[in-house]
This record gives C-alpha cells, structure tokens and sequence, in this order.
C-alpha cells in the first residue's frame, strides 16, 4: 500500500431487511406499574365485552338475592296496618332508604369477599377472568372494596343513581381506551387488573 492511499476498512454490514428487527418494547407507563402475571392466569387483560358480561351475570344474582330481602323487609311493613290503604309514604320511603343500604352492603360484600379471597365472582369464573392486586396475586379486601365502592352510589336519592350511571360510562370508555385494560376503579385500588383466567 503507497502512502497516498488510504487503507480501505470494511463497510458495517446491514440488515438486508430492516423490517426484521423486532421494535422496541413500549415506554412503561409511569401512572401505571406493571402487573407481574397471576399464578394460573395467561395474564392477558380481560377485554371490554367479557368484563360486561361478567358484570352481568353477578349482577343478575346479585339483584335475585337483594329482591327477596327487599321483599322480606317491605311486605311485612306494607301489611302490618289492617288499612292496606294507611301505607304510608313516609314509611315507604325509610324503607326504600334501608333496602339501599343492605343491598349495597351485600353488593360490595359479594365482590370483596370472592375476589380477595379467589380472585374472581361466579361472573368472572364464568367467563374465565380473574382480578389481581399490583403484586399479582389476589386482591385484598380493601383493594376490591375500593374497586367497587361506586356501587355505593345509588344510596344518594336520584344524583346517586346518575352519578353510578357516569362511572360506568367512563370506566368503560377507559377500559376500551388503555392498552393494559385497567379503568380509572383499577387506579383508585392501587392498581388491580382483570386479566383472563
């Protein structure tokens, strides 16, 4: 080689095909910190349909079990007069006030008790999902009880009932919108998520 010629390196070789590397994992979500997989889950997020018709299904069981009390607390007030017609609104509306309370309180009972301590409500195992905690096992009791205080709304005379009706629409506008599938309920619990069982 002469001194006038510079030494020829070889060129970096180049990916024939750039679209074959695999691209970078995705920034993780600072609001939101990941969720090791459950033991005995695929640990994908529970979508938007499944999630509605496991709600479904417990609710559905849900309002059996709370009619009956209902009817166990208002018949005997109803008829207790021997004028049917004395009912008074009055007393009708104190009813109505506590059959609130004790379905509300056997609704939230329902969902913290099977999903602290299973992971999932005759819903969920129905349709295979599963609520974790942050850590990736089971939830606790205060975590699903936090999950699912909302539904101690419709205690509020009417803006309850409205109010329940707006947290719904905006979980599941939420739930379609994230990647990870966790609503805003997932977030006030410390960071739960239904995944499929």
């Amino acid at each position: 080689m002469s001194d006038d010629q510079s030494p020829e390196w070889p060129e970096p070789s180049q990916p024939d095909d750039a679209a074959a590397s695999p691209p970078p994992p995705p920034m993780p979500d600072p609001d939101r910190p990941p969720i090791p997989p459950a033991a005995g889950s695929s640990g994908a997020p529970g979508e938007l349909g499944q999630r509605f018709l496991a709600r479904l299904i417990d609710h559905i069981l849900l309002a059996v079990v709370n009619g009956i009390i209902a009817a166990a607390i208002i018949l005997p007030i109803a008829f207790s007069d021997s004028d049917v017609g004395a009912f008074s609104f009055s007393a009708t509306s104190a009813a109505g006030f506590v059959i609130a309370i004790i379905t509300t309180a056997i609704s939230i009972a329902y969902f913290a008790y099977l999903e602290s301590t299973r992971g999932q409500t005759l819903g969920k195992m129905a349709m295979k999902l599963k609520v974790v905690g942050p850590d990736g096992g089971n939830p606790t009791f205060q975590q699903v009880a936090i999950r699912n205080s909302w539904l101690a709304l419709p205690i509020i005379p009417v803006l309850g009932s409205l109010a329940e009706l707006g947290i719904v629409i905006w979980i599941a506008v939420a739930i379609n919108s994230a990647a990870d599938k966790r609503g805003p309920h997932d977030g006030w619990a410390g960071g739960t998520q239904v995944v499929t069982a």
